[in-house]
């Protein structure tokens, strides 16, 4: 539907993006494996209380456009996106 009315649909997710979005900024679930790996290490060598840890967040997302989406609607990708291959 959104298709048909032109309207481009940023996904939060690349699995969403392939199927309907134009675009996303995707999780990079192997790098954000690792991150929690070291905070785990943190938790049991240094005996840190989980609940006294600063949130930390993924500062590596996957930056992704579905070129056939985009190519339908027009639009131009910025620089720094790969396209998404099925």
């Amino acid at each position: 539907m959104a298709l048909k009315a032109k309207v481009p649909i940023i996904a939060g997710e690349e699995g969403i993006m392939s199927k309907c979005g134009v675009a996303t900024l995707s999780i990079d679930y192997y790098g954000l494996g690792k991150q929690t790996g070291k905070m785990a290490v943190q938790i049991f060598t240094s005996k840190k209380e989980i609940a006294q840890m600063p949130v930390q967040y993924y500062k590596k997302p996957i930056k992704e456009y579905n070129p056939t989406i985009c190519k339908k609607l027009g639009i131009k990708v910025p620089a720094g996106y790969k396209a998404y291959k099925n």
